[in-house]
C-alpha cells in the first residue's frame, strides 16, 4: 500500500512539474530541414496511395506531380 502512495505522489510530482510555464526560447532554423524531414517521413504514404512526387533539395521544393488512385 505504501509503494502505492509513493507512486502516486511520483506521478502527480512529474504532473506538477510538467504544468508549470516554461520559458518561450525562440531561435532561427533551417525550413528548408523541416520541409525535408516532413517529406521524407510522408513519401511511403505518397507511394503507397500512388502520388507520384519530386523533390527538388536545391530549391527546396516538393512537387506533386501526378496523382493516381487505385481501383477497388
Amino acid at each position: 500500500m505504501l509503494a502505492e502512495i509513493e507512486r502516486i505522489n511520483l506521478i502527480t510530482s512529474e504532473l506538477l512539474f510538467l504544468s508549470k510555464p516554461q520559458a518561450v526560447k525562440f531561435e532561427p532554423v533551417d525550413v528548408r530541414q523541416i520541409l525535408k524531414d516532413t517529406y521524407l517521413l510522408f513519401e511511403p504514404q505518397f507511394y503507397l496511395l500512388g502520388i507520384k512526387t519530386e523533390f527538388y533539395n536545391g530549391e527546396s521544393r516538393g512537387v506533386i506531380t501526378e496523382i493516381t488512385f487505385p481501383i477497388v
